[in-house]
């Protein structure tokens, strides 16, 4: 005759196969995850707002943007997309993490949405949840919040990412997001917003560019690029780049 059972043995039972279902189910996503990699796709997003379609690929011809009429031509142009809020940060915080601004409560340039979404996947984190090399450098969120950028909750947490190409960012250990030295409008100083003063700079790419906090964003999103290829070609990881 088979022993007796008690009700708690009988639950032991059942509990350790519910356990080795979990894992063999948990194994069977970690497997096809990795699966999927081998087929992912990189990704180089490009953030700017505070824009009307002012473009020559929106018929604009007085308009000189010859780099975004290629990409416009290899692409897809919307003609019907629509800003929830014309305001920076909102809408900023809306296309990171795909809530609109009734629900991060994020109406200004102060707020930081991680106060009442602590635990909400953003763009770059969902690729780093799913084994995606996750760089970024710009304006991507609005500055200071969430704070530096976000961190290590969407961007991969290596010296490659927290670092920048010029010395007119942070310090070591901040998220990428250069900014100008003040400049002097009419014998007074500019500082709150330098980034707004007048330049000399020609069309064909002479004059002072250096003088463009944009310049410093192209070139520490090319070193970050350069990096991520590299290790690509390596390991095999994908990468997704964000550069603002």
């Amino acid at each position: 005759m088979a022993p007796h059972k008690t009700r708690l043995e009988g639950k032991k039972s059942g509990f350790r196969i519910c356990i080795a279902i979990a894992l063999a189910s948990y194994s069977l996503s970690i497997a096809r995850a990795v699966r999927d990699l081998s087929n992912a796709k990189n990704v180089l997003y490009i953030v700017s707002d505070d824009l009307r379609s002012e473009l020559s690929s929106y018929g604009q011809q007085h308009i000189h943007s010859p780099n975004l009429e290629r990409l416009a031509q290899s692409g897809m142009t919307f003609w019907r997309a629509y800003c929830n809020q014309p305001v920076c940060s909102p809408s900023r915080n809306s296309f990171m993490t795909g809530r609109r601004p009734s629900t991060t409560k994020i109406w200004n340039f102060l707020s930081d949405f991680r106060a009442i979404g602590p635990n909400w996947t953003t763009v770059p984190s969902h690729f780093l949840h799913h084994g995606y090399l996750t760089l970024g450098t710009g304006k991507l969120f609005h500055e200071g919040h969430p704070n530096n950028g976000d961190g290590s909750r969407s961007w991969s947490n290596i010296s490659e990412q927290f670092s920048c190409q010029k010395s007119t960012a942070g310090p070591p250990g901040t998220f990428c997001d250069p900014a100008l030295t003040p400049c002097s409008v009419h014998g007074s100083s500019f500082a709150p917003n330098p980034r707004w003063c007048a330049v000399n700079a020609t069309l064909n790419g002479s004059g002072a560019h250096e003088s463009f906090a944009d310049m410093d964003t192209i070139a520490d999103a090319t070193k970050k690029f350069r990096f991520a290829a590299a290790n690509y070609k390596s390991t095999g990881q994908p990468f997704f780049l964000g550069v603002g």
